[in-house]
């Protein structure tokens, strides 16, 4: 009910998942198994649009290997960090650990992880409902305390940390 422009929560995570999808069809990827790719309504309501298809899958027994979920990906208050940080609340350990694989092996920055000490996002509606789940995040810490104000703009971002990786695509 705020005006929030929205720029890091969730504007960040729909450019990254854009970004993956263009250069998987830039390089003519293929896959053995397919790829969805979802932008979720109604998060900071409780979760209702990835609980809605999370209980479709569920419910008409897909075989869905994983999520992974991109919310909040451009800010950092270190600006000298550009670590990813791998959220361990409601996530699948094996899947917490290749990507930290990925991460430490692909990518240009460093990874931490840690639990979520306020509010969720989409991956706990897969997760609660038996998926296999991860979710890479800003510093759960020290997170962006403009989101859902006024103040959630571009300006804040540090790009930097939200293109780590990008090449290596």
């Amino acid at each position: 009910n705020t005006n929030a422009p929205g720029a890091d929560d969730d504007a960040t995570g729909i450019a990254a998942l854009t970004e993956i999808i263009r250069l998987i069809k830039a390089s003519n990827l293929t896959f053995k198994r397919p790829l969805e790719f979802h932008a979720y309504a109604a998060e900071e309501v409780g979760l209702l649009g990835s609980r809605d298809i999370a209980a479709t899958a569920l419910n008409g027994n897909q075989a869905i290997a994983s999520m992974l979920q991109l919310d909040m990906v451009g800010y950092t208050a270190d600006t000298n960090s550009h670590s990813i940080h791998l959220i361990t609340t409601d996530t699948s350990p094996v899947l917490v650990r290749h990507l930290k694989d990925l991460v430490s092996n692909y990518l240009d920055g460093d990874w931490k992880e840690g639990d979520l000490t306020a509010g969720t996002s989409d991956h706990r509606s897969w997760y609660r409902s038996g998926f296999h789940a991860v979710f890479a995040f800003e510093d759960p810490q020290n997170y962006n305390h403009a989101l859902h104000t006024d103040s959630d703009k571009s300006d804040r971002l540090d790009f930097t940390l939200a293109e780590i990786g990008r090449a290596h695509v």
